[in-house]
């Protein structure tokens, strides 16, 4: 990993170069980092793409300003992180959280993008789905000064489905005893997150304005995010696909690794052929 200003903040990234002009860029999801995409990303680096990861400010291994975060300002962020690196014929690949930026980002930078694919993501919450993560950001505060091992153990039990769960559960069980290990001001800025999750996530008004192909992949199982939610996505841009993936969570790139990375490439491949 390394770091770069942007805007004034530190943002945690890493690229890996391909023998192809295109790019796969990766978007994480609110309490995650850019860890999370490694064998997504190694697939995808194996078959010749580009590959961006970052976090947002507020996440783990970028800054932590303490301010109110935006998907606009997530979003310019990231576009003058491609600009940097003079990036060309971007694959979007946004799961949750970063599915709301790469919205943002359609909206407003929507020239080099050639797809999208949204996993488990959303533009508009519920009530129940808004109750509960306004709950998650108290949880994180308490975690910060509590159990927090109790807290990602929390955690595993709502992202990732039950053939997951039990699958591995004694590995998320030593993985939540890791969250000690985390930085006080880490709990402080997700939090902000959260609020800023809850207080803005509403694009459902303008998915008109996403022209580019787009992937919608969603979890059976998903407790966090509402199937009703990528139905939403489907029906109103206007040129998506719908794959919904059995037995998985919120997560399913990590949870059924194979059959997500055949499906977003068989994707991938389908606009290359295209233009």
């Amino acid at each position: 990993m390394e770091q770069i200003e942007i805007n004034g903040v530190q943002l945690g990234y890493l690229l890996e170069s391909g023998e192809k002009e295109e790019t796969m860029v990766f978007l994480n999801g609110i309490a995650a980092n850019y860890l999370i995409w490694s064998s997504m990303a190694k697939f995808f680096k194996q078959m010749g793409y580009h590959v961006l990861l970052h976090d947002f400010r507020g996440q783990l291994f970028s800054s932590k300003p303490k301010e109110e975060y935006s998907y606009k300002q997530h979003a310019d962020d990231l576009n003058k992180l491609v600009d940097h690196f003079d990036l060309k014929k971007i694959h979007f690949v946004a799961t949750s959280y970063g599915g709301l930026v790469a919205q943002q980002y359609l909206i407003d930078y929507p020239e080099n993008v050639s797809s999208l694919t949204l996993i488990d993501s959303l533009s508009e919450m519920d009530a129940t789905m808004r109750f509960r993560s306004e709950s998650s950001g108290h949880r994180i505060l308490q975690a910060k000064t509590g159990d927090r091992e109790k807290y990602y153990q929390f955690v595993f039990l709502s992202i990732y489905g039950d053939k997951y769960i039990s699958e591995n559960y004694d590995q998320l069980l030593e993985m939540a005893k890791k969250g000690s290990f985390i930085p006080d001001d880490y709990f402080d800025s997700m939090h902000r997150l959260y609020q800023n999750f809850v207080k803005n996530a509403y694009y459902t008004d303008q998915l008109d304005k996403i022209k580019v192909p787009t992937l919608i992949i969603h979890g059976e199982e998903d407790q966090i995010v509402h199937r009703r939610c990528a139905e939403i996505l489907n029906e109103k841009i206007e040129n998506s696909e719908f794959f919904m993936v059995p037995y998985a969570g919120h997560v399913p790139f990590i949870e059924f690794p194979g059959l997500v990375n055949s499906a977003v490439l068989g994707f991938v491949k389908k606009q290359e052929l295209s233009e």
